[in-house]
């Protein structure tokens, strides 16, 4: 052994923290090694003397050989001291772990929440270090929804249910900031107090249940269902009322609180089970008058859509049930409802049978909605035949941008067709969509490409709601809409887009409805004129 290595294993051995195999070797070399033994005895005589300078003995004579048993039952003395130490500190750091943990003075509340089949959001917290796990929210976290909707679980129990578009920021744990969303909120007994703060208005719970509407292009608004709410607007008048349950207020440019009908249908009080959609099937009662086609689906909105007819428009057997049957000649159906505006994410579904033989449709309106007037400000499915097999064309118009599928509606057939609007654009700008006809998802192209950013507008002076059967044009250019001939049947607009998946399910379940039936009949509607 070396003497560099003979030294070390006797530092260690008198640390305290020399290993079992060192230990063997330096027994080994001081039984073999005459020298060894020497340099040995040396050090525990340095050892020695420092033990007796520090317990206060200044003598510096030399004393006996401390044995090297001894030295062990020191180090093992010593080995065990290390060890309770050690496990003191472990105790002691967990029990301010657990302090940390349990104390809720300590560690802000968090706000959970679920969301419904095909919901999509994104969440940023402030800046915390230890940021929330999971579907949960601690003051300062900003939740944006795009489509779907959630329900939010507050520790006093206050519960919502919020739907997209939404834009909300958990200010406090009684507080939360609605920037964009349509919000219901029942608030239990000893949770009175809780805050909704919108742009303009600041809404607090005096033991209740409300809903509230906080729009970006329009004014807010705020509905009480049961029990009462005082509100505040947050505009110049800033004007202070306390709303019984069955009353309700939208705050005008100036801060006074105008009185509107109150809609409690306008609020989902549960998550849905899917996406949110509006439903025509196109299915009359026979022997009832009917003016349009009835209108159901799990919107909140459905009950207070009202669809008519406009002209001689007849029924025929459809893909299930009864089905609508448009021939081009001014027969359409208009709605009440504006659509949905922006770049908002939007799905539709539709079966079709286009007809063969006559004149090949050239840009004729399946289903449309919003403003003509300004290039891209519409949202528009239309189709095209070509003049040679007369094959039809799918294609999503938001004006002076169209994308086109190749020719997949076979004529004289019943097709089933998926178009889906994802509301946003690649890394070129170009809106991303997806169209599935029978179920597969089919190629798509530009027809054209120009004009102003795409931006569905509604509620312009020229936006038409959502019509079916006929081009969307402005009254200047009325002349010019173009009719559908087609048979429609089980008509669906989502609040939101459909997945891949999503998209071929559907058409899966759809599927299993299909009854092969032929037919036409007429429907007896008291304004089969009506232009």
């Amino acid at each position: 052994m070396h003497r560099n290595q003979l030294e070390e294993s006797i530092n260690d051995l008198l640390e305290g923290v020399i290993s079992e195999q060192d230990f063997a070797k330096l027994q080994q070399e001081l039984k073999d090694n005459a020298e060894a033994r020497n340099t040995y005895k040396q050090y525990i005589q340095v050892q020695n003397t420092l033990e007796q300078h520090a317990a206060g003995t200044n003598t510096l004579t030399s004393s006996n050989v401390i044995p090297i048993n001894q030295i062990l039952k020191k180090q093992q003395r010593r080995q065990i001291k290390i060890a309770l130490i050690s496990a003191a500190a472990i105790l002691v750091l967990s029990a301010v772990l657990l302090r940390l943990f349990f104390v809720d003075s300590e560690t802000p509340p968090s706000l959970a929440f679920q969301t419904s089949p095909g919901t999509l959001f994104t969440i940023t917290h402030d800046g915390a270090e230890d940021q929330p796990n999971g579907q949960t929210m601690h003051p300062g976290s900003r939740l944006q929804l795009s489509q779907g909707a959630i329900e939010l679980s507050f520790a006093s129990g206050v519960k919502s249910i919020i739907t997209a578009p939404a834009d909300l920021t958990l200010h406090a744990e009684d507080q939360l900031y609605l920037g964009e969303g349509t919000a219901w909120f029942h608030v239990p007994k000893g949770a009175e107090g809780f805050q909704v703060k919108t742009r303009d208005l600041n809404i607090v719970d005096l033991g209740t249940e409300f809903g509230v509407l906080a729009k970006t292009n329009d004014h807010d608004e705020v509905h009480v269902l049961k029990g009462k709410v005082e509100v505040s607007a947050l505009r110049v008048r800033k004007e202070t009322l306390t709303l019984d349950a069955g009353q309700a207020r939208r705050i005008d440019p100036v801060g006074r609180l105008t009185l509107i009908e109150s809609k409690p249908s306008a609020f989902l009080t549960s998550l849905p089970q899917s996406l949110l959609f509006l439903h025509w099937s196109f299915d009359q009662k026979q022997g009832i008058e009917v003016d349009g086609p009835q209108v159901d689906g799990n919107h909140p909105l459905a009950s207070e859509v009202i669809s008519k007819y406009h002209g001689a428009v007849q029924s025929c057997k459809g893909r299930r049930g009864e089905a609508l049957r448009l021939n081009s000649n001014g027969q359409h159906v208009t709605t009440n409802w504006p659509g949905f505006s922006g770049v908002k994410p939007r799905s539709v579904a539709f079966w079709i049978k286009l007809p063969k033989g006559g004149q090949p449709q050239e840009f004729a309106a399946i289903i449309g909605w919003g403003d003509n007037s300004r290039e891209n400000y519409k949202w528009e499915v239309v189709v095209r035949q070509n003049s040679s097999d007369q094959k039809g064309r799918v294609s999503i118009s938001w004006g002076t941008t169209i994308i086109n599928t190749f020719p997949v509606l076979t004529p004289e057939r019943w097709h089933h067709v998926i178009l889906n609007d994802y509301g946003r654009t690649d890394a070129q700008g170009d809106p991303v969509i997806s169209i599935f006809v029978d179920g597969q998802q089919v190629e798509s192209r530009f027809w054209a490409r120009t004009g102003d950013p795409i931006n569905t507008t509604t509620y312009t002076a020229d936006a038409l709601p959502l019509s079916m059967g006929v081009t969307i044009r402005h009254s200047s250019i009325a002349d010019r809409r173009r009719y559908l001939k087609a048979d429609l049947d089980e008509l669906y607009v989502f609040d939101g887009a459909l997945t891949a998946e999503q998209a071929r399910q559907f058409y899966t379940k759809q599927l299993s409805y299909v009854k092969k039936t032929t037919g036409s009949t007429p429907i007896k509607s008291k304004r089969k004129t009506t232009n």
